[in-house]
């Protein structure tokens, strides 16, 4: 039976799963912006220092059928893992890593992804009442960050999921599944980056740091 106990181990299956695929192009874990190169662009945009804790969970490279800015269709997602604590409460709020997913955006991202995966222990009722509460605060604000949640559902050798945000669904689906809902949901120009077009120069830099070519 496939394991998950921590958002760690979430993230390196899902990179590990994707690795070989032809879409996504690219995929990277646990990546840290705070580069030098980072810093220079930074420093000519804004005054001061790069924001602390700048590391994207995951990032998807995939090809864009539009060619708006080039061939690159290039997802930032920010991942948070819901579970029991020791004293038998989740110790997580419902709107953990909004502001890490938003923060993205400045980095020339095309799209940026919020990932809310629940521990199969917890129930339908609890994961339904966090992902309504952060669908609800997105939607109504209009925020450009595309919100899955998402809960274990224990499986004999792959992850499975059950869907709660953008929708529910009530058979558990695989991981390529959701990525591919991404992929699609960024598909359409009109929800990706509002800030992408003003952003290339950043953009540029974060494909040098990705190896994608420019």
């Amino acid at each position: 039976m496939t394991l998950i106990d921590s958002e760690g181990q979430f993230v390196d299956s899902v990179y590990s799963a994707f690795q070989g695929y032809d879409s996504p192009k690219v995929v990277h874990s646990h990546v840290n912006l705070a580069t030098k190169g980072f810093e220079d662009v930074w420093r000519v945009w804004w005054s001061g220092e790069l924001p602390p804790k700048l590391e994207v969970d995951l990032i998807f490279a995939f090809e864009d059928t539009h060619r708006e800015i080039d061939e690159a269709l290039l997802v930032g997602i920010e991942v948070k893992y819901f579970k029991f604590g020791r004293k038998g409460r989740i110790t997580l709020n419902f709107y953990e890593g909004l502001q890490q997913a938003l923060a993205y955006t400045l980095f020339g991202f095309d799209g940026v992804s919020l990932w809310h995966v629940f521990h199969s222990d917890l129930s339908d009722e609890t994961v339904r009442s966090y992902s309504q509460a952060m669908k609800r605060l997105i939607d109504e604000f209009k925020l450009p960050v595309f919100y899955l949640a998402t809960r274990l559902v224990p499986q004999e050798n792959e992850i499975r999921l059950k869907c709660f945000a953008p929708a529910s669904l009530r058979e558990p689906r695989g991981l390529n599944y959701f990525v591919y809902w991404m992929k699609r949901y960024f598909t359409d120009k009109e929800n990706r980056n509002p800030m992408r077009q003003n952003l290339r120069q950043r953009r540029s830099t974060l494909k040098t740091l990705l190896r994608i070519p420019v």
